[in-house]
């Protein structure tokens, strides 16, 4: 038999732990060292796990690395869960350092709360019914984690909103926030579900030599490490419901804010989260960010300054792109800047923000275009030349020269990723910057 001799160590959670491991331990007939090196053999560890090492895991009284626990755990019959946040108090305990003699309480310190959220966006205006239908979700708890999709097409502010508004709720989550990029629409490659896990598990203190390799188990971790923790999370540009789905807690006193350009409606009505859709802003609204933007000089022409709003189709990143325009040319007169904007061409040449992909109107659209399947990429095209018309079910399926059932599916395809919209049942809008862009897309086709 192996039985071992448990280690020496202050009452508290690496004692629970230990405890904990010894009682399942003796509860599976305390299997030898040999036994379970034989028990954890696998594709990934084909002679299992070394003896010594075993025994070092049981006898301590340092914890043992994850993937050791957690393949005796399995082995010996335990609950994953339960011993995943075990291990993590234990291992919380491990690192705190201790107070010098005289500090206070004599109690170690904590780690630093995370607070990962990304600067707030200067010169916000507007979004009051969005901002409040988010702050619903501060409400009373329910069973569940509190979740909040942020949907619109592309430029529209749905990281800047996400963020204004985390910042301003960010005191009523005294454990802290996380924030990742998911990368869902952007020019560098997609975040694995795996590569998103480790990085949150990192900014709740998990070493990162100590992550597990499987995106279940990373899964369970995850959320083993939020059990009990009221915490801010953002997940910020997902591709869709999936892309985000291992990345949910299990834990009520969470809030966690999805941003994508996909509707995702799994998101809504498998988990229950609160859809909230952004649409370009209002047209005083994007006057009056255009002026908060633009430099005093230009303020004594109202008229061009509504102009130029219509014609960055009151989309704020276009604004904060031709603000900086105006700003850093050496034009005097706004009305000229108007009237180039005035060709669809220049407009999308202009909207470029120098050499920053991510704020370049031409390239953020060219994201979501290369995402969408081919026979709806060739349906967009052809709303190129329906600069903000409305156009009906029976004319898309004229103008593309397919059936009423396939311009329904192709027409939903759409209106799903945010670049066609539904102003009422069977009746489709596109804004002028899209529009533009897909009359672009369909010459260079």
């Amino acid at each position: 038999m192996g039985q071992v001799r448990k280690p020496v160590v202050p009452s508290g959670a690496i004692r629970t732990f230990f405890d904990r491991l010894h009682a399942l331990h003796s509860a599976a007939g305390n299997p030898s060292m040999r036994e379970l090196q034989r028990r954890t053999r696998c594709r990934q560890r084909p002679n299992g796990i070394n003896p010594t090492t075993i025994h070092e895991a049981l006898s301590g009284p340092r914890m043992a690395r994850w993937d050791t626990v957690h393949a005796l755990v399995t082995q010996l019959g335990g609950n994953v869960e339960e011993f995943a946040a075990l291990w993590r108090d234990g291992r919380r305990v491990e690192l705190q350092p201790e107070q010098p003699v005289g500090g206070g309480t004599g109690h170690r310190t904590g780690r630093p709360t995370p607070q990962a959220l990304p600067p707030d966006v200067p010169s916000f205006i507007g979004r009051l019914r969005q901002q409040t239908e988010l702050r619903a979700l501060l409400g009373p708890l329910g069973q569940s984690a509190r979740t909040a999709a942020i949907s619109g097409t592309a430029g529209v502010g749905k990281t800047a909103l996400a963020v204004h508004w985390a910042h301003g709720v960010a005191d009523q989550f005294p454990d802290g926030n996380l924030y990742i990029d998911l990368r869902g629409y952007d020019p560098d490659s997609l975040m694995p579900a795996s590569e998103a896990l480790a990085s949150l598990l990192r900014g709740l203190g998990v070493r990162a030599a100590d992550v597990p390799k499987e995106v279940a188990e990373c899964a369970a971790w995850y959320r083993s490490s939020l059990a009990g923790r009221k915490m801010l999370i953002l997940l910020d540009n997902a591709r869709d419901t999936d892309h985000v789905r291992p990345l949910l807690p299990g834990t009520p006193l969470c809030l966690v804010v999805v941003t994508s350009r996909d509707s995702l409606a799994g998101l809504v009505a498998r988990h229950g989260a609160r859809r909230v859709r952004l649409d370009v802003l209002e047209p005083a609204e994007a006057t009056e960010l255009m002026r908060e933007l633009l430099r005093p000089g230009f303020h004594r022409e109202p008229a061009a300054i509504e102009a130029l709003a219509e014609l960055c189709a009151r989309l704020p990143l276009a604004l904060r792109i031709a603000a900086e325009l105006a700003n850093s040319s050496n034009v005097d007169d706004l009305a000229d800047l108007v009237r180039e904007f005035a060709d669809d061409q220049r407009r999308l040449d202009l909207l470029n923000a120098g050499d920053d992909p991510r704020t370049a109107i031409r390239a953020v659209f060219s994201w979501s275009y290369r995402r969408l399947p081919e026979d709806a990429a060739g349906l967009f095209r052809l709303f190129g030349g329906c600069r903000d018309q409305l156009v009906d079910l029976a004319s898309v399926a004229a103008l593309a020269r397919i059936t009423a059932d396939q311009a329904g599916r192709l027409t939903e395809v759409l209106v799903r990723k945010n670049v066609l919209e539904r102003v009422r049942p069977g009746e489709f809008t596109m804004n002028s910057l899209l529009s533009a862009y897909a009359a672009d897309c369909q010459r260079r086709s």
